[in-house]
């Protein structure tokens, strides 16, 4: 089940005990096409808020932020390859904690729905 952060961005439990990282459908609206997404390929591990990853459309340039502190364990490669394929409803990146996993301020489907309508 995803869970969405005010930022967003949603995550969803893999089933290795990792977490799967894309962006919501309100932010994929907002960006439009994406034209070129960049990878931060010299950090091996992230602090909570850090950018993971930067997606460019022609209209707008959005950060993908890390939720707490992790790793990334695998790119959603074809996305990279083929950014005008991606969707809100794929995965970017797949990330683990670094330490235990923090509490964490989730929104459910409802209540991200009504932040984004009170956010304008």
């Amino acid at each position: 089940m995803k869970q969405y952060f005010k930022t967003h961005e949603w995550i969803e439990e893999s089933s290795n005990g990792a977490y799967y990282i894309g962006i919501s459908e309100y932010a994929a609206r907002r960006l439009g096409d994406v034209v070129f997404i960049e990878q931060m390929e010299d950090q091996s591990s992230f602090i909570a808020g850090d950018t993971l990853m930067i997606l460019e459309s022609v209209k707008a340039v959005g950060d993908v932020y890390a939720p707490f502190a992790c790793e990334v364990v695998r790119i959603n490669e074809k996305i990279v390859k083929i950014p005008e394929e991606f969707t809100s409803e794929e995965w970017l990146l797949e990330i683990k904690p670094l330490d235990s996993l923090p509490e964490l301020d989730f929104l459910n489907d409802l209540d991200y729905e009504a932040y984004v309508k009170k956010e304008g």
